[in-house]
């Protein structure tokens, strides 16, 4: 589980790091991919019958409290990171 579980935390980083540090960046200090992935946290994986699954991390503040969501399918990995609500 240790494989991926930090799989998970590093595809939700190298998704959205450089939209924290351009876009979301309130204090003009960057964030290393280290300190994005130890503020995040995982809160809930859904699976579904058809393959495709979801995983949800908690932002962590980095974000003013949206969801980050990943999705793809068990057969073809990760096809979306996202922010959500």
């Amino acid at each position: 589980m240790d494989y991926w579980n930090g799989f998970f935390y590093s595809k939700a980083a190298d998704g959205l790091l450089d939209l924290k540090n351009c876009e979301w960046n309130n204090t003009g200090e960057e964030i290393s991919n280290d300190e994005f992935v130890a503020r995040i946290n995982l809160s809930t994986i859904l699976v579904r019958k058809d393959g495709s699954y979801e995983i949800w991390f908690e932002d962590g503040g980095m974000f003013d409290g949206h969801a980050i969501l990943l999705q793809g399918f068990l057969d073809g990995g990760i096809s979306d990171v996202s922010l959500q609500g």
